[in-house]
């Protein structure tokens, strides 16, 4: 089977930064070649990257999606919602220290953007069972090398899947406390039945969900 180096894990600096820094793994992922030229598209892209985090303010995921396809990384975006519209998001307290009036004509800009180059947005949930076949090789030789940048709930990332299944059935999932953060799922085992990811608010290491 053919290998590849594994995804570095980078610590993010500050609390609105996840996004920011799920895009510097997977660009240096994507840019690992120490040939010149290689290594020259990773700085244009890291300073690129730099630019975007001069706002200090948290990232939208179309945000992510436009910047990997402008840097030249084969990328598709999955949401629930492909209209541009985060109006909806009003009521969610954790989206009401961002600036949804200003964010919101960007994000549609944005949207206009990927539609206009054609770049594939599709208006769904990704399921797990379609999740895990990302990884899923189609031959013994093949080696799968995505990465899926992944907006979750942080509150409940941490939760055991035992504690969250008691919490659901019992209708005491508070939606309302949500707090969105970004990770970077890496792989699938389908031996411990479980997704490997990299959390930037972690120190080191990679975790399973």
């Amino acid at each position: 089977m053919s290998s590849k180096p594994a995804v570095e894990h980078v610590e993010q600096l500050a609390d609105w930064d996840c996004g920011h820094t799920c895009l510097r793994m997977v660009i240096q992922f994507y840019h690992n070649d120490s040939g010149s030229e290689i290594q020259q598209q990773l700085w244009s892209a890291l300073q690129a990257l730099d630019e975007l985090s001069k706002s200090e303010k948290p990232l939208w995921t179309i945000d992510l999606f436009v910047y990997l396809r402008t840097q030249g990384v084969v990328a598709s975006f999955h949401t629930v919602c492909a209209t541009g519209s985060i109006t909806q998001h009003a009521d969610i307290e954790w989206y009401r220290n961002t600036n949804l009036v200003d964010d919101s004509t960007r994000v549609s800009e944005l949207f206009k953007l990927a539609a206009m180059e054609k770049w594939p947005v599709q208006e769904e949930s990704l399921s797990l069972s379609r999740l895990q076949g990302l990884w899923t090789p189609t031959s013994p030789d093949e080696f799968v090398e995505t990465v899926v940048i992944i907006l979750v709930d942080s509150l409940l990332l941490n939760m055991s899947s035992y504690a969250f299944s008691m919490l659901e059935d019992a209708g005491e999932v508070d939606t309302s406390r949500y707090a969105g953060h970004y990770i970077l799922l890496i792989g699938f085992s389908a031996f411990r039945n479980s997704f490997m990811y990299l959390d930037p608010a972690k120190s080191e290491g990679h975790s399973k969900w």
